[in-house]
């Protein structure tokens, strides 16, 4: 039996296109990878929530006060240290006045780890501080530093519900953790005041139990709305009351 010409032709024609379609394939993936792949190098060069390990050119944490007073900053040599990152570890910080505009976020700062700076001057403890002189200032999303300080033990109180609008406040030392109060729309008298018995209590230090009530917490300073605290009220640092936050609610959170 004869073949007919076009029949081989149509056979060699079938193959090549066989052989041609996965290497096309092969092509548009590899340019598909290609476009990608600035995209992937720039998500894993973002910081990711978590624990970002300090070194001693760069540390990442939330900026709060400094709480140290003026002849303790004094003693240490520090008198222009007025403000603190709270990281794995804590530190001093000195370098430059930008730090103000940076108070209650997340922050990652570059600069130089002063490792010769004593632990104690003049009697005068630094509170288990390290010393960390600021030459850059790069902001995060709150989230990044969700592992930094906030207190999850309950202390014994009472439970209590109080309404009025979150402020900053100054650390009264460096480790009481006292970074916000609120305001009371009704302010009480203390009739058990272990010091000053019927004093008006206009504002209370706020307390964060956990990450969440932390960032809710920065964002109310930021809204400046009123807000509802549920927590408990407890005997705080100086015998002074304080309110550890169990929810904070308002129409901006």
């Amino acid at each position: 039996m004869r073949i007919p010409l076009y029949i081989p032709l149509l056979i060699l024609l079938a193959g090549q296109l066989s052989c041609g379609a996965p290497q096309e394939e092969n092509e548009a993936a590899r340019s598909s990878a290609d476009s990608l792949a600035p995209q992937a190098q720039a998500a894993e060069s973002l910081p990711q929530p978590g624990r970002l390990p300090d070194t001693d050119t760069r540390i990442t944490g939330l900026l709060q006060s400094s709480g140290l007073q003026p002849q303790e900053a004094r003693a240490l040599g520090i008198a222009d240290a007025a403000y603190q990152l709270i990281s794995q570890h804590a530190y001093f910080l000195q370098g430059t006045d930008s730090l103000q505009y940076f108070v209650g976020q997340c922050v990652t700062l570059t600069g130089q780890l002063q490792a010769n700076w004593p632990q104690e001057a003049d009697r005068q403890t630094a509170y288990g501080r390290r010393l960390f002189r600021v030459e850059q200032i790069t902001p995060h999303p709150f989230s990044v530093c969700h592992y930094s300080d906030t207190s999850a033990t309950q202390p014994q109180g009472r439970e209590v519900t109080y309404t009025g609008t979150v402020a900053r406040m100054q650390r009264p030392a460096p480790d009481i953790q006292y970074d916000y109060q609120l305001r009371l729309r009704q302010p009480y008298r203390d009739d058990n005041h272990p010091i000053a018995p019927g004093q008006l209590v206009r504002s209370l230090p706020l307390v964060a139990g956990d990450f969440e009530v932390l960032s809710r917490l920065e964002q109310s300073v930021r809204t400046e709305a009123e807000v509802q605290v549920r927590g408990i009220q407890h005997q705080g640092y100086a015998e002074q009351q304080a309110v550890w936050i169990v929810d904070l609610a308002g129409p901006t959170l």
